[in-house]
C-alpha cells in the first residue's frame, strides 16, 4: 500500500511539473506572437519582394496579381511611411503609363482594371 501511494504521488508530481512546463512554453510562445516588435511579416514580405524585383522592369507586366501585391505594399507604406515602398509602386505605374496618361496595353479584360486603383492612390499621395 505504501508503494502504490508513492507511485501515485510520483505520477501526480510528474503531471504537475509537466503542466507547469507546458503552460510556461505556451505563455512564451503567445508572448512572441502577440509582440508586434517580434516579427513584422508584412514588412518582411515587401522587403523580400523589393530585393527580388528592385525595378519596375523586373516586376514586369500590368495585371491583377501584381497590382494586388502593390496595393498591399502601399498599405505597408501607410503604416511604416517608408518612402521606398511608395516609390516602388510609382515606378511600376510610370513604366506602364506615359506622360499623356496612356496605358501601354489594351484594357480588354477585368484583370487589367485593378491596377487603375493604384492610379487613384498615387494621385492622392502625390497631388494632395
Amino acid at each position: 500500500m505504501l508503494k502504490s501511494t508513492r507511485v501515485t504521488i510520483a505520477i501526480l508530481t510528474a503531471i504537475i511539473v509537466l503542466h507547469t512546463l507546458i503552460a510556461a512554453a505556451m505563455s512564451t510562445a503567445h508572448a512572441a506572437v502577440s509582440d508586434p516588435s517580434h516579427a513584422d511579416w508584412s514588412k518582411a514580405v515587401v522587403e523580400s519582394t523589393i530585393k527580388r524585383y528592385p525595378t519596375a522592369e523586373s516586376l514586369k507586366g500590368w495585371g491583377y496579381a501584381k497590382s494586388l501585391y502593390l496595393y498591399g505594399e502601399y498599405l505597408v507604406y501607410l503604416r511604416t511611411r517608408d518612402p521606398r515602398y511608395l516609390d516602388h509602386v510609382k515606378a511600376w505605374i510610370d513604366l506602364h503609363i506615359d506622360d499623356k496618361g496612356i496605358i501601354n496595353r489594351p484594357i480588354n479584360a477585368l484583370d487589367y482594371m485593378l491596377p487603375g486603383n493604384l492610379l487613384l492612390i498615387l494621385y492622392r499621395e502625390t497631388f494632395q
